[in-house]
């Protein structure tokens, strides 16, 4: 099987993610990811980490 052209490009440099996707992340494990805050906020916008989003909220109200 031919190696994609992410395999192809992990040869020649490290991967990061230059995004605040969870899953993004996962799935391409990347060697390093942004903490560009406003590329963190649209992902902490994204309906699938409400959840996420709410216990750490919460976290943070019972730990003051």
């Amino acid at each position: 099987m031919a190696a994609s052209k992410l395999d192809q490009l992990r040869t020649m440099t490290e991967v990061v993610a230059d995004t605040g996707d969870i899953e993004a992340i996962a799935k391409y494990q990347p060697v390093d990811a942004t903490t560009n805050p406003s590329l963190l906020y649209k992902a902490a916008q994204m309906p699938q980490y409400d959840e996420l989003i709410e216990a750490t909220a919460a976290a943070v109200r019972d730990a003051n």
